[in-house]
């Protein structure tokens, strides 16, 4: 984001920061006018996220250089956007078969891509054109990356002529991602709006926790004026949803939910006590060490999900590093491996003499896995694995033939199917997605969209089949979804249902 002659000149970082926190939007725009705080230094996570990603930039381009490709680069230092849009014009002119860096500009918007790439398809240009790459770390296409390719594909558009027909993402593990940019075009050139009308209107915003929090730049901005209101959302797991509720019954601190006692409109019972119960805890522990309270026991929850004692239970707390090669190496482990490896071997011993074998209950650590739900487990440990038992196949979730490995897994998890397994404990979270994605729907309407969205003819239908277990989703029905919008006066976009289920995967790591 910077001042134009036009006014604000915004990027595809700026977008994507915006799909996931208008509030960091609003310090943006405060910032860059000078009547807002300064933004804070990278942490070291997101600078180590960063060299990462310049790595793996480098390495497709070298893997590019060495298939012979001629490749034009596109200078940045001590260039403005303006210049190095038309050196990129004249390197698309000349035909190269990769511009590197090349700059992208239009009305109020520009950037620079990581790579255009050259396809024999017609355009302006001659008998050929460009489609957009982009270099990510993660190992499958994430929604947000739909917006920045989305947006460099029309500017780029404007260049040659011809929208490019995909759009591609080489993906931290190595593959190549494809997206159709007519299946998406719609979608990201309605979010691009939405942030124009917000550059321009100015709407009051107030600091909300998501996902994007602990490698964002105005972190320490939003913490420090979060305690100075006692926000609400200091209450730790509540939910935005049960914040407006809270809010319109005229809770609105944390101190003074610790306080209520009486009911909150549309709010269950079980709900309120347990958020109550959180800020007291939290309240009364200014400064202090952690405070806990044990729930009443519930069967199938919390501590019954633990297989009864044994002695030959192994409780294994390891560290991750998920930018080792594989995301499985335990480097903080090293001091304990010996004694863990035995404890396999005995596992192996006993299998082979016919005696049962010592049930391991892991909790990893990190930024790669938590296996937060520990289970029966049973079986040998895989000789190729790092001595974990496979866990509970309920665990894992594919979606459209994209493994996803969520928290809770670890390497044994994943399942190369093209299913995904739901659970009557994702039914939380499966709303969560919904609101995010249709903030002005009724809930009610919500929640019958991502039932027929997952193939089922109503909402009750699906908490039916749930009832007697998880049950397996074949496939996304979004039009099938769209139908019950329109039967209902709605307008939805099929893109939108597709994604409020794609990130159903995601939320869990986003809390």
């Amino acid at each position: 984001m910077q001042r134009g002659n036009q006014g604000v000149l915004l990027s595809a970082s700026d977008l994507m920061r915006f799909a996931g926190c208008a509030h960091a939007t609003t310090l943006d725009l405060g910032w860059l006018e000078g009547k807002g705080p300064a933004p804070e230094e990278d942490s070291a996570d997101a600078a180590l996220l960063q060299r990462h990603g310049d790595a793996h930039e480098a390495r497709h381009l070298a893997r590019l250089r060495a298939g012979g490709r001629s490749i034009v680069e596109i200078a940045r230092d001590g260039v403005t956007l303006a210049d190095a849009a038309a050196m990129t014009r004249s390197a698309l002119q000349h035909g190269a078969d990769v511009v590197f860096q090349g700059a992208l500009a239009g009305p109020g918007w520009g950037g620079w891509s990581d790579f255009l790439e050259r396809v024999e398809r017609p355009a302006s240009l001659g008998s050929w054109s460009y489609e957009v790459t982009d270099t990510k770390l993660k190992r499958r296409p994430h929604p947000r990356h739909v917006l920045q390719l989305a947006l460099y594909s029309d500017l780029l558009a404007a260049v040659q002529g011809a929208l490019p027909e995909r759009a591609h993402v080489e993906l931290g593990d190595g593959s190549r991602a494809t997206i159709r940019l007519s299946d998406v075009a719609a979608y990201a050139r309605r979010v691009r709006t939405r942030l124009e009308a917000f550059v321009a209107d100015r709407p009051p915003t107030r600091p909300v926790p998501c996902a994007d929090c602990p490698l964002c730049r105005w972190r320490t901005v939003c913490s420090t004026r979060l305690a100075e209101e006692d926000s609400l959302f200091r209450v730790a797991n509540v939910t935005r949803g049960q914040v407006a509720k809270l809010e319109a019954a005229g809770v609105t601190t944390m101190t003074a939910l610790a306080a209520r006692t009486m009911p909150v409109r549309g709010m269950a019972a079980e709900t309120l006590e347990r958020l109550v119960a959180q800020a007291r805890l939290q309240a009364n522990r200014p400064g202090a060490g952690p405070a806990y309270a044990l729930r009443p026991p519930k069967p199938g929850c919390g501590f019954d999900l633990l297989p009864a004692p044994d002695p030959g239970d192994v409780f294994y707390d390891i560290e991750g590093d998920p930018f080792f090669e594989g995301g499985l190496e335990y480097p903080r482990a090293r001091p304990r491996q010996a004694s863990f490896e035995r404890a396999c071997a005995t596992s192996v011993l006993c299998i082979a003499e016919g005696l049962p074998a010592p049930r391991m209950l892991t909790r990893t650590t990190g930024t790669t896995t938590s296996c937060d739900r520990p289970g029966p487990l049973s079986g040998p440990p895989d000789p190729a694995s790092t001595g974990q038992f496979p866990r509970r196949p309920e665990r894992n979730h594919v979606l459209d033939g994209q493994p996803r490995r969520p928290s809770g897994t670890c390497k044994e998890d994943r399942m190369e199917t093209s299913t995904l397994v739901l659970e009557h404990l994702m039914i939380r979270k499966l709303k969560r997605c919904f609101a995010l994605r249709f903030p002005d729907v009724k809930p009610t309407h919500r929640t019958e969209l991502a039932a027929r969205g997952l193939g089922y003819r109503t909402y009750a239908s699906l908490l039916a089949a749930l009832r007697n277990g998880p049950v397996v989703i074949e496939s996304i029905d979004a039009e099938r979804a769209v139908d019950f919008a329109r039967a209902t006066g709605l307008e939805v976009d099929p893109g939108d249902v597709r994604l409020a289920l794609i990130e159903l995967l995601d939320v869990g790591a986003n809390g």
